[in-house]
């Protein structure tokens, strides 16, 4: 069977709906859909440091949008590319960190975004295509009694699944709110014991007046939630919650510091089937401009 492309779906969309794009712009410099802040799928760099373990979830990588179509004054069409993993670091020893396990990720996207006439507001939606894969790493493995530690041992992990993000964009005076839904489905899933289809939901909030300026940038507080839906193999909610400041402007480039808990299934896919609460501080560097 032949697996469709972001390619061939954006030439799809293209050319089967009697649009002329009336721009088209090579590497435009500015994402359309900007990441998801609490969802952990999305692409980071940083980390999140949790006191209860003394563990650390280091995410690296980025996404950038390739191709813009501005389609007419109020609608614009983008296609990016998205690489980037996390990684589980349980400890430092002998002169490095101990990684335990690594969540991995590439694919693409085509974003939309829409201006409501006479109004502030947006639509947006975003189509991902994305390949996961995750592994147990040394720093899971017990030299000393020559095993995997807590008895768990590698699994085949994979899921190849496209995304549907629809959200709408609210400016008022005082705040900016995006609210989001989501739908996936996987079209490999390994092991077999979970369900394809998986659904997803958050919003986000960011003051428009600055806290402070520091170094001569504002610094703006924001809040962010994200629930998803999946079934290993029973469907059960996890959520993530995020409260913290964005040194610099609202969508621009800069450096987000923030508090975070998480009560769900396990993100480290290693361990797939496992639940867990966690607590933790962090930052990351914010690439969306």
């Amino acid at each position: 069977m032949i697996k469709p492309t972001l390619f061939t779906t954006l030439l799809f969309l293209l050319f089967s709906s009697n649009i002329t794009p009336q721009t088209v712009e090579f590497l435009p410099g500015t994402r359309l859909f900007n990441m998801l802040r609490a969802a952990d799928t999305e692409p980071k760099f940083g980390l999140t440091f949790a006191p209860d373990d003394n563990s650390m979830k280091v995410d690296v990588g980025n996404a950038f949008d390739v191709l813009s179509i501005h389609i007419d004054p109020l609608t614009t069409l983008n296609a990016g590319v998205e690489f980037f993993a996390y990684a589980k670091v349980v400890e430092y020893r002998d002169y490095r960190l101990q990684v335990a396990a690594i969540d991995g990720y590439f694919g693409g996207n085509i974003s939309i975004l829409k201006k409501l006439p006479d109004s502030p507001h947006q639509i947006l939606a975003r189509l991902r295509f994305i390949h996961r894969s995750a592994h147990l790493v040394d720093g899971a493995w017990d030299p000393s009694n020559n095993s995997w530690k807590d008895g768990v041992e590698p699994v085949p992990f994979a899921d190849d699944f496209f995304e549907l993000n629809p959200a709408i964009q609210l400016h008022y005076q005082e705040v900016d709110i995006r609210v989001y839904g989501g739908l996936a489905y996987s079209i490999l899933i390994r092991p077999k014991d979970q369900e394809r289809f998986s659904f997803s939901g958050g919003s986000e909030i960011i003051f428009n007046d600055p806290l402070f300026n520091f170094l001569q940038k504002p610094v703006r507080i924001y809040g962010a939630w994200d629930i998803k839906m999946k079934a290993r193999p029973k469907y059960l909610p996890s959520h993530s919650l995020m409260a913290g400041l964005k040194f610099g402007e609202k969508q621009g480039i800069g450096l987000s510091i923030y508090a975070f808990y998480y009560s769900g299934y396990d993100y480290f896919s290693a361990y797939y089937k496992s639940r867990l609460n966690k607590f933790g501080v962090g930052f990351f560097l914010d690439f969306n401009p």
